[in-house]
């Protein structure tokens, strides 16, 4: 996974064109592909794994905007149970972009969804279907390589409300950790 990361940014080094574009762009619609990783609560007793997924986004102003996030995470618990566990991530936030002229633009994000987690069925948990709202929190960096794409880094934590833990019992919230990096790329806009 860490060589496709490199991969790719040696490659958007190598393609950048010599003159440096100016940020966001009002009213313009944004699709940000990303890869990355997904801790765990403890209590869930799930593995650290890779996530992946695709944020499509739309700036109302250079400043502010907002943003969808669908990610997906395949793991396995961290005691021995057999199978996978898949992880749905769904939100959607509003984005507030610093310095939304330069080329690296600092931003700060905050929203909700849910979380939908999806056991084996052949171990020992009533329902294998858990499903928690979200309240969302995090923070990133977009790097302007031209005046349609980006390079961006994100970090959020994700509170999940009323969940089961890995062993069955409800949690009133435990709190997730998501870190990417990916693409945005612009259309539109002025």
């Amino acid at each position: 996974m860490w060589n496709l990361i490199a991969a790719l940014i040696v490659t958007l080094f190598t393609v950048k064109a010599g003159t440096v574009y100016a940020g966001e762009r009002d009213g313009a619609i944004m699709l940000s592909p990303f890869i990355g990783g997904y801790t765990f609560d403890g209590v869930e007793r799930l593995e650290t794994r890779p996530t992946f997924g695709l944020r499509p986004g739309y700036n109302f102003i250079k400043q502010i905007g907002v943003e969808g996030t669908f990610c997906y995470v395949s793991t396995c618990f961290t005691k021995p149970i057999p199978g996978t566990v898949d992880v749905f991530n769904y939100r959607l936030e509003g984005i507030y972009n610093f310095m939304s002229d330069r080329s690296l633009v600092p931003y700060l994000a905050i929203g909700g969804g849910g979380a939908t987690i999806i056991t084996p069925s052949n171990i020992s948990i009533s329902h294998t279907y858990n499903h928690s709202p979200t309240v969302n929190v995090g923070s990133g960096i977009k790097w302007f390589l031209n005046q349609d794409i980006a390079i961006r880094a994100d970090y959020h934590q994700n509170f999940l409300i009323n969940t089961s833990d890995g062993n069955n019992k409800v949690q009133d919230s435990m709190l997730n950790y998501e870190y990417s990096l990916g693409l945005q790329i612009i259309f539109g806009g002025t």
